[in-house]
């Protein structure tokens, strides 16, 4: 894994050979320069892609070069982040999802966070402006 560090983000070839190589998929140019932007840092990044485009992809992506981030994922349902987890552990990737139910402080004891947006303790989270929050996906 590539620890985060500004001077080195990982080249495009990088990025695409160590998304084949963890998740098997090939991914489509627009979703490596995506992560290679989120990388890089400093910019909010808004992408729109339909559905089956490769936006769960292109969630998953910098978590390979995070060596210990944390990378929020909002789901509109808690079955969209319960898949999520299922499929980070896969890969050998760490992730809680969070909702109503699973919102105790032991929780957030984990490197990576998929929050369902109906979670009572994320509107809390940002009722009290403690956590910044962001949405990232990608377009073709």
């Amino acid at each position: 894994m590539f620890p985060l560090n500004q001077s080195r983000v990982p080249s495009l070839s990088d990025i695409r050979t160590r998304t084949y190589n963890v998740f098997g998929i090939w991914p489509c140019l627009w979703q490596i320069k995506v992560t290679e932007t989120l990388l890089q840092g400093g910019k909010d990044v808004i992408c729109i892609a339909g559905t089956g485009m490769g936006k769960t992809l292109t969630f998953w992506m910098p978590l390979l070069f995070r060596s210990g981030g944390v990378q929020i994922v909002v789901t509109p349902l808690n079955l969209l982040g319960k898949q999520n987890v299922a499929s980070l552990a896969k890969a050998g990737i760490r992730a809680i999802a969070i909702s109503s139910e699973t919102a105790i402080p032991a929780n957030f004891q984990v490197s990576h966070l998929v929050v369902s947006p109906n979670s009572s303790y994320l509107k809390r989270l940002a009722g009290n402006s403690c956590l910044p929050l962001s949405s990232h996906c990608g377009q073709s």
